[in-house]
C-alpha cells in the first residue's frame, strides 16, 4: 500500500468533502429511508425468518434482493412490498 502525504490544506479539503458526503447521506436517509438496505442478517432478523428461508424466498423470486460481492442486500421499500403482497385480512 502507497503512503499518500498531503498537507494541512489537502487533509482539510479532503476531511471538508467527506462530511459534505456524510451530510448528504445523512438527508437522502431521512428524505427517502425506503431506499436504505438491510443484510441479509437484518433481514432476516426483522422477519425472524432463517437464512434458508431467505434463499427460499430468493429463488422462488418472491423478494427483491441486491447483490453485492457475497452479501444479498434487501431493499426496506421491496421488503415492505413483499409483506403488502403478501398480507392475508383479516376475517371478522
Amino acid at each position: 500500500m502507497t503512503k499518500y502525504n498531503c498537507n494541512k490544506n489537502q487533509f482539510s479539503d479532503i476531511h471538508k468533502r467527506l462530511d459534505h458526503i456524510v451530510l448528504q447521506l445523512e438527508v437522502h436517509q431521512h428524505s427517502n429511508p425506503g431506499q436504505l438496505f438491510l443484510t441479509e442478517e437484518e433481514f432476516c432478523q426483522v422477519l425472524n425468518i432463517t437464512k434458508s428461508t431467505a434463499r427460499a424466498l430468493r429463488d422462488s423470486s418472491l423478494i427483491s434482493y441486491s447483490i453485492v460481492g457475497n452479501n444479498y442486500q434487501y431493499c426496506i421499500s421491496d421488503i415492505i412490498s413483499f409483506l403488502h403482497v403478501n398480507q392475508t385480512s383479516a376475517k371478522l
